[in-house]
Formats: structure tokens, C-alpha cells, sequence
């Protein structure tokens, strides 16, 4: 699972999509979006205090995230390089990708998404 912040903060499940910090956020907090593959992930997702659900099996995570004005953080938990390559291009200015799941497989970035200050990070 890719858990994104846009913001503020983010809500963080494990890799086992366990929440690794299960407080829900109030409604009031930051304006966090939840990537995941699958519909049935939406309602966990919900309940942690995500505030929009990205169904990477059906929506592409990148343009969805840039409808939202863009992702300031997303952390990536996965452990599959396309995952993560599919949000890079979410980003909103200096945004980042910081990495905490191990991938075998590359990530696939091009130069002109890393403009405007955008990084990726582990």
C-alpha cells in the first residue's frame, strides 16, 4: 500500500496492510488520501481518517492525486517499484517520495518529474 500526504501529515499502515498508526485523524486535520489496490481496501482506509481513497487497480494514481492539488509526501511502504512509479508524477511542488519499502524492481522516474524541487528519498 502507498499511503500519501498532502500537507500536513499521513496515516501509515505497514506493508501487510496492517495500520502501523491507527488514530483516526478528525475531519478538521490534514487532507490525506490512501493509495491501495482493490475497493475493499477503501472502507480501512476511511476508518484511519483517509480523507479520499485511490484505487490503483481502476484509477491512475498520478492524476488523481494532482486533482487533489497534488501530494506534498507520499510514502511509499511498498515493495514494488511500478507502485511507487505510478504516483511520482502526483506530486505538487517540491514534493517528495520518501521510501521505507525495499523494491527489487526499479522505479521509473523521468528528469522533468523531479523539477520544481521534487525528490524521492529512503
Amino acid at each position: 500500500m502507498l499511503n500519501t500526504c498532502s500537507r500536513l501529515e499521513t496515516q501509515c499502515w505497514s506493508r501487510d496492510d496492517r495500520p502501523a498508526y491507527n488514530k483516526p485523524l478528525d475531519q478538521t486535520g490534514p487532507n490525506t488520501p490512501a493509495i491501495a489496490r482493490g475497493k475493499d481496501k477503501e472502507s480501512q482506509a476511511r476508518g484511519l481518517g483517509a480523507r479520499h481513497y485511490i484505487d490503483s487497480q481502476s484509477q491512475k494514481p498520478a492524476q488523481e492525486l494532482v486533482k487533489l492539488g497534488g501530494a506534498k509526501v507520499i510514502l511509499a511502504t511498498v515493495t514494488n517499484g511500478k507502485a511507487m512509479s505510478a504516483t511520482v508524477g502526483g506530486f505538487a511542488v517540491d514534493g517528495k517520495l520518501v521510501i521505507v519499502g525495499a523494491a527489487s524492481d526499479p522505479i521509473e522516474v523521468s528528469a522533468l518529474q523531479l523539477l520544481s524541487g521534487r525528490t524521492i528519498t529512503g
